[in-house]
């Protein structure tokens, strides 16, 4: 079980890093369905720092991780759905 949750944390720590070396707007959803929206300003191996765009900055350690995306706008996300129906 242990090396599955650090399995899984170099997963997120490698996908965060992606965004933050390339300065991606991310939408970052961890344990109890919270969310935030922003830049990932720092990143260390247990944790990085986001730049909620209501709250400010944040830690979100990786063991509390659910998801980590690029942010898509809504009607961007309802584009691609509808792309996806009709193709």
């Amino acid at each position: 079980m242990n090396n599955e949750k650090n399995n899984e944390n170099e997963v997120w720590y490698k996908k965060a890093k992606y965004f933050f070396d390339n300065k991606i707007f991310v939408h970052v959803v961890i344990e109890g369905g919270v969310w935030y929206n922003g830049f990932i300003k720092e990143i260390s191996v247990e944790f990085f720092v986001i730049e909620d765009r209501e709250d400010g900055r944040l830690p979100v350690f990786f063991e509390e991780l659910n998801s980590i995306r690029e942010f898509k706008k809504k009607e961007e996300r309802e584009e691609n759905d509808t792309q996806k129906t009709t193709n």
